[in-house]
């Protein structure tokens, strides 16, 4: 006889067997789901990793990328890598900020590089991109490396426009209000579009036919301004025209910065006010001249963003060679001048190294020397030929080396004729009232009114001469000192310094007719019927500045 309690028993044995194997079903089933979706869950989305782009506050005007690390703490390094690095232009490169480190030497080099499909750096948790203006993406990894050799990766794709708020030029698809951009029949620039938008053609000519304010710049390609026009090779005419307020941030650019980067045609007949251009090496107006630059006149600012690079701590910088109108020229200036403000090292008042010629120009801006090779109108003459030129500024440079109130550095055959300086000169060696330093290089027809002061090796007309001077005077009624003493009256008519002091009297008015001729130290005196002319009480000028 079956016992109803057993069996009631046994089904409930049953189906507590079959409930927990139920569950344990269940809970399998749960565990392999949760597993195969953990598994498709990236490292980076795990521990929080990813990168955002920032508006930098340290370095204005670059696009920085900034790393996110929410749930890592023994993070041993940053490596950044850009994707397909070849397609980009040669010229371009990527900078990685020492905000965090404070590791680098050199802060506008780091990082560069030209040809390789990728580029790699190891360093902090920022990250940013220089001259990628043109490029509206680009693909960036993050990996994280951590204390216990863990490796953490993270891509994406970095907008660069909508860092853009303000809108710029699609030079692709702009066209212009008249012309066809023959030399006949120039295209006709009436704004900085049609500005900015003559680095697609640089082979045609442009005709500026109306004054252009640039403001809007200051706010383009996400703080870097106006984009050089790179290897332009046809003729801008200004036709007299302003350009005011145009802005250009490259403060880590190699070299060659300005609104013309570089120049193979021909520039003439444009006013440039209130510019703010900032470039490290080879910086101006324009950066690198092989072409003609005339009649091109500039005020404003050239220089490099020296509180980027203060703010970075113990970093050394290069910024060198800038002038008022051409970082480097290698062609020919004439007719020309500046009243900028000009700050850096081996900078001129118009030129910051020639190799060229420059004639009938002047300089009556600023020179905020940070180092040494500068002068009122170029900082290295290097073979280059400089004649019927002048500056009218004080120069100074505490610790400076080769100052001059014209040229810094005569060297490798430089020519510097006809030409004078008005303005007060000091500095530490080699300090100068025309040339800090004259090596192997001519000088002739010129004269200096100031007061020259140094420690080492000062002059009315050079500091330290190893070249060749003839007729060339300064006066000797102001003070050329020398490590605290006056050496002005123990220099006159120095067959050393081969140089004449004369003093105001002499040199003013028909008296300098008489007295800045034949002499000892000289061959035949200035030329008073082609090149020079007397001012009743005053110092000879230029007979090209009485036209």
């Amino acid at each position: 006889m079956v016992n109803m309690d057993e069996l009631k028993n046994n089904r409930n044995v049953i189906g507590i067997v079959i409930l927990v194997v139920f569950i344990i079903l269940l809970i399998s089933s749960i565990y392999l789901f949760i597993g195969d979706n953990t598994s498709q869950i990236s490292d980076s989305e795990r521990h929080g990793v990813e990168y955002e782009l920032i508006e930098s506050e340290v370095l204005d005007g670059k696009y920085t990328l900034k790393a996110n690390t929410k749930n890592i703490s023994d993070i041993e390094s940053y490596t950044w890598t850009i994707q397909d690095y070849d397609s980009m232009p040669s010229d371009n490169f990527v900078i990685q900020n020492a905000e965090s480190t404070k590791q680098s030497d050199n802060i506008h080099r780091v990082g560069y590089s030209k040809n390789d499909s990728t580029v790699s750096f190891r360093g902090s948790e920022y990250f940013i991109l220089s001259n990628v203006d043109e490029y509206e993406y680009i693909d960036v990894e993050l990996i994280v490396d951590t204390e216990d050799g863990n490796s953490i990766s993270y891509t994406d794709e970095v907008n660069l426009s909508d860092s853009n708020t303000i809108q710029t030029p699609n030079c692709d698809e702009h066209t212009y209000s008249s012309g066809d951009g023959s030399i006949d029949n120039p295209y006709a620039v009436t704004d900085e579009f049609d500005l900015q938008c003559v680095r697609a053609n640089t082979d045609s000519h442009y005709e500026q036919t109306s004054d252009i304010d640039a403001f809007d710049t200051v706010s383009w390609y996400g703080g870097q301004g106006f984009t050089p026009i790179k290897d332009f090779k046809g003729v801008y005419n200004g036709n007299n025209h302003t350009i005011d307020n145009i802005y250009v941030n490259k403060t880590y650019s190699n070299s060659n910065v300005g609104v013309f980067e570089s120049n193979r045609g021909e520039i003439h007949n444009v006013d440039i006010k209130d510019m703010d251009i900032k470039g490290a090496d080879e910086t101006g107006f324009i950066g690198l001249n092989r072409g003609e630059v005339h009649n091109v006149n500039t005020s404003g600012y050239i220089g490099f963003d020296i509180d980027a690079f203060d703010s970075l701590g113990d970093v050394s910088y290069d910024s060198s060679g800038k002038g008022g109108i051409v970082g480097d020229n290698r062609g020919e200036i004439s007719k020309s001048y500046s009243e900028a403000t000009i700050v850096g090292d081996s900078i001129g008042g118009l030129v910051g190294t020639n190799r060229g010629e420059l004639y009938q120009s002047f300089f009556t801006g600023t020179l905020d020397v940070k180092g040494s090779n500068s002068g009122g109108v170029v900082g290295i003459n290097n073979g280059g030929d400089i004649s019927e030129s002048y500056s009218k500024s004080d120069i100074s440079s505490s610790d400076g080396v080769r100052i001059g109130g014209l040229v810094g550095f005569n060297t490798n055959g430089g020519d510097i004729s006809k030409s004078y300086v008005i303005g007060d000169i000091s500095g530490d060696d080699r300090i100068g009232g025309i040339v800090g330093d004259n090596s192997e290089s001519s000088i002739h027809e010129t004269y200096y009114n100031g007061t020259v002061i140094g420690d080492r090796h000062v002059g009315g007309v050079v500091g330290q001469d190893g070249g060749d001077i003839t007729d060339s005077y300064w006066n000797s009624d102001n003070d050329i000192i020398e490590s605290g003493e006056d050496i002005s009256l123990d220099i006159i008519n120095d067959e050393f310094r081969r140089s004449i002091g004369l003093s105001t009297d002499d040199m003013k008015g028909d008296s300098a007719v008489d007295n800045m001729s034949d002499s000892s130290f000289t061959s035949r005196g200035f030329d008073w019927d082609d090149t020079w002319s007397t001012v009743d009480s005053d110092y000879p000028i230029l007979q090209w500045q009485e036209e």
